[in-house]
């Protein structure tokens, strides 16, 4: 090649040795000027296309180890092409990287953001990491997605339809509707009218069996046709045909009471039971070895198990071991004489071993319980134990009464309001209470409109503004008689536009007019 012989490179492995003329390649023109190569002839950085005799190869020639994509050369018949000059692009198998030559195998881009930034590696495209929308915290029925055009994530409502769950235990079948999980009202009935059915959000259905109240001597039972309790009489049987069985209406109990035989009779043996029979009734016969003594403070009984006229003593004991106790024979009435000491319900007593005199001590009803206040009966001595009232009549504290502390009292805290316009706080005789702040913003200028901003907690005072709709006057606010008004005075160095363009217009004694 004329001016130096440049060598050509094939990346593809294989050699050629071109003699670039168009007659050795199969026709053509021939000579200088005429081949398909045109160049300046400069012998500056060369850059020879091949498309004309390979066109599916790309080959660059290079004389100084670089390349000008504006230079090109003149060939004539007797010029070569030296292949160890000659680079053809190697891309097969690969769809990114290097081709060799200095160009690309193609661009690693799905144009989806959604799935992240791909990456080229050893001529093969790497899917990048997708983009996980899993930080947006959604209610049910909506779903977190990627949106392609900006790769940025986006709330959707699931399609109609689809199974949700709305955390009810009242409800079943549950889809989304408009963005709502929505589910079908459950049926709680279990079919029993003695159950009464309801349903819980956290537990779902829930049947309680009816409790009949209880009710003195009567025994109370669910009717399943009407759903509601029912009353029938106590039945009260001890199965001794010597007792009357009644129920008492004071204890709501049954008693069983012997049957009171005349005085000086007993029970006939056969009525009463006897040898195993199961007699009906009682009945009472003489008992002639029974003799009416005329003590008011005996007791004649029938006994069902002696057969005769049982003789007891009235019982006067009335439990106080300070008091002796009898009865009055003349009267048949019990008498409780004091002993040593005799003491009051609410007091105990001892006898000192040294003094001998009684010692009384008054009756403890501690219970230890901070949360009673423990008290004696002075009736009957008992304790009782009444649960503290704690309430100190504020409406800013919580009362309670805490074991082992008493009374409790817990500070209100009221909410505060966005609107720093309003002011929450606790008053004691009402409670958390809301005040409108902007009632203190007026500042008694009728030419004002006074108002508190809700974001602030300011007061805006804003100047009432007065227009006549004339450009040609000045408009202002003033007080009359405590109320405001509207007034106007002329200005002609206001600027103003009779709405033709064709003149030029002015302020004259405050009307607009066309300037001469």
């Amino acid at each position: 090649m004329k001016g130096g012989s440049p060598k050509v490179s094939l990346t593809d492995g294989f050699t050629v040795c071109a003699v670039l003329l168009l007659a050795a390649c199969g026709g053509g023109k021939t000579g200088g000027g005429d081949g398909v190569f045109a160049g300046d002839g400069s012998g500056s950085d060369l850059t020879r296309s091949l498309d004309a005799f390979w066109p599916d190869l790309a080959l660059e020639m290079r004389k100084d180890g670089s390349a000008d994509s504006t230079d090109t050369v003149e060939l004539s018949a007797h010029d070569t092409v030296d292949a160890a000059d000659v680079c053809i692009p190697d891309c097969q198998d690969r769809e990114c990287g290097d081709d060799g030559c200095g160009g690309s195998c193609g661009v690693c881009d799905d144009g989806d953001p959604c799935y992240g930034i791909e990456t080229c590696l050893e001529g093969s495209c790497l899917p990048g990491l997708p983009v996980d929308c899993a930080y947006l915290e959604l209610p049910d029925c909506w779903a977190a997605v990627c949106v392609p055009t900006s790769g940025e994530c986006e709330a959707i409502p699931l399609a109609d339809g689809t199974e949700c769950n709305d955390d009810s235990g009242c409800s079943v079948e549950d889809r989304c509707f408009a963005g709502v999980c929505v589910g079908v009202e459950v049926n709680c009935d279990d079919g029993d009218p003695c159950t009464i059915d309801s349903c819980g959000e956290a537990d779902g259905c829930i049947s309680k069996p009816i409790v009949c109240p209880a009710a003195p001597c009567k025994s109370g039972q669910c009717d399943p046709i009407f759903s509601e309790c029912t009353y029938s009489p106590m039945e009260c049987d001890d199965d001794d045909p010597c007792t009357t069985d009644v129920c008492s209406l004071e204890s709501g109990q049954c008693q069983f009471q012997p049957i009171a035989c005349p005085p000086c009779s007993i029970p006939e043996p056969s009525d009463c039971g006897a040898n195993g029979e199961e007699a009906q009734s009682c009945k009472c016969m003489m008992d002639p070895s029974c003799a009416d003594d005329g003590d008011p403070c005996t007791e004649k009984l029938c006994h069902p198990i002696i057969f005769g006229c049982l003789v007891v003593g009235k019982d006067c004991d009335d439990g106080d071991p300070g008091t002796t106790d009898w009865c009055d024979p003349q009267t048949g009435a019990c008498v409780h004489d004091c002993a040593d000491c005799c003491g009051e319900p609410c007091t105990g007593w001892a006898i000192d071993p040294e003094s001998g005199l009684c010692v009384f001590q008054p009756q403890s009803c501690n219970d230890w319980n901070d949360c009673t206040v423990d008290s004696c009966n002075p009736e009957d001595g008992q304790c009782m134990h009444q649960e503290k009232d704690c309430a100190d009549s504020n409406a800013c504290t919580v009362d309670t009464c805490e074991h082992g502390v008493g009374c409790v009292y817990q500070e209100v805290v009221c909410t505060p309001s966005p609107n720093l316009c309003l002011s929450v706080y606790c008053a004691p005789s009402k409670g958390c209470v809301t005040e409108d702040l902007s009632m203190y913003c007026d500042d008694d200028n009728p030419c004002t409109e006074d108002g508190c901003d809700s974001l602030t907690g300011f007061c805006l005072n804003k100047w009432t503004i007065c227009d006549d709709g004339k450009p040609c006057t000045d408009d202002y606010c003033s007080v009359v008689a405590g109320k405001a008004k509207c007034s106007s005075i002329p200005d002609d160095t206001n600027a103003c536009e009779d709405g033709n363009s064709e003149t030029a217009d002015m302020c004259s004694g405050g009307v607009c007019v066309v300037v001469p």
